[in-house]
């Protein structure tokens, strides 16, 4: 969220500075920055001897990194229109490309699973293990997925120890409707399945709308979510990272694709998180949201001024 090291971890714990940046230039740049990163935390885990290892995947498909390694099960969350440029156009080509990462067991929300997705699984004879979606709450869809891997783990004895599963339903993951102060949230959705989700969540805990600072990458349709829905916020500011992230969209442009928007103001400013943070009333939210940029742009805001 805030340094690469928080990328590569064992027990909670983030992979050294110096050791990372060891292996950083012992290891051949490979393709692309996340395969090279990959390679660093393979590297790194093997060194150290760990029994079980989650790799999370970039675009998750045949051309991820991921792909490298054999897993004991796979586990898919969702399935949206996202990496459209690279993964197809519909929910079935994107399937199929996800289909790559199948491997003797499959973990799924049943929400993903797709006919695409049973045929494969039947023709690599794969194992199904399905777990329960609550359209309503994306955080509780994949509390419920990891719960289901954690059914597996245990059945398979990688977890021998007594487990609380009530534990799961009170972890709040970093930049996934973080509350960092009073009805203040911060909210890494950057993608059009992800803005939906955030815009439910918003539904089921607030009456007021709310206010957005709201940055996006440029490959990235943000425009639809807001198109498609009740308004659930009263203004937008729009922001961006671009001295640090060249992806992002420049919060011009931003604005400009934003205009359309009646009932929704949208704004450009110099300061968008403070007018923001100053403008907010009591009782609704305001949510920092479009990326991993943008929420480390507003966790960094918000710990140089803790005063306010």
């Amino acid at each position: 969220m805030e340094c690469v090291s928080e990328r590569i971890q064992i027990n909670r714990v983030p992979i050294k500075k110096e050791v990372l940046q060891k292996l950083r230039v012992g290891i051949p740049y490979e393709r692309n920055w996340y395969a090279h990163l990959f390679l660093i935390a393979h590297a790194y885990f093997m060194s150290q001897k760990v029994d079980f290892v989650v790799y999370e995947a970039g675009i998750g498909a045949r051309f991820d990194p991921i792909t490298w390694v054999d897993p004991l099960v796979t586990v898919i969350t969702s399935l949206g229109l996202d990496h459209r440029e690279i993964l197809g156009y519909t929910l079935e080509s994107i399937a199929k490309e996800k289909g790559a990462l199948l491997g003797e067991n499959l973990v799924i929300s049943s929400g993903a699973l797709t006919p695409t997705f049973l045929a494969m699984c039947a023709s690599r004879d794969t194992k199904i293990h399905v777990a329960k979606q609550d359209p309503g709450d994306y955080q509780a869809s994949n509390t419920f997925t990891a719960l289901k891997t954690v059914e597996f783990l245990t059945r398979k004895k990688i977890i021998c120890r007594p487990f609380n599963f009530e534990d799961l339903y009170s972890i709040t993951p970093p930049g996934r409707f973080e509350k960092i102060k009073k009805e203040v949230f911060l909210d890494v959705a950057h993608n059009p399945e992800g803005l939906r989700a955030l815009q439910k969540k918003i539904r089921s805990c607030f009456q007021k709308r709310g206010i957005l600072v709201l940055g996006g990458y440029k490959d990235k349709d943000l425009i639809t979510p807001f198109k498609e829905s009740v308004p659930v916020f009263r203004a937008i500011y729009v922001d961006d990272d671009c001295t640090r992230d060249s992806r992002m969209t420049p919060k011009g442009e931003l604005k400009k694709r934003l205009g359309y928007l009646q009932d929704t103001e949208v704004i450009e400013t110099t300061d968008p998180i403070k007018e923001a943070y100053l403008r907010k009333q009591e009782g609704e939210p305001l949510v920092i949201s479009g990326g991993f940029g943008i929420v480390r742009k507003g966790k960094e805001w918000f710990k140089d001024h803790s005063g306010w």
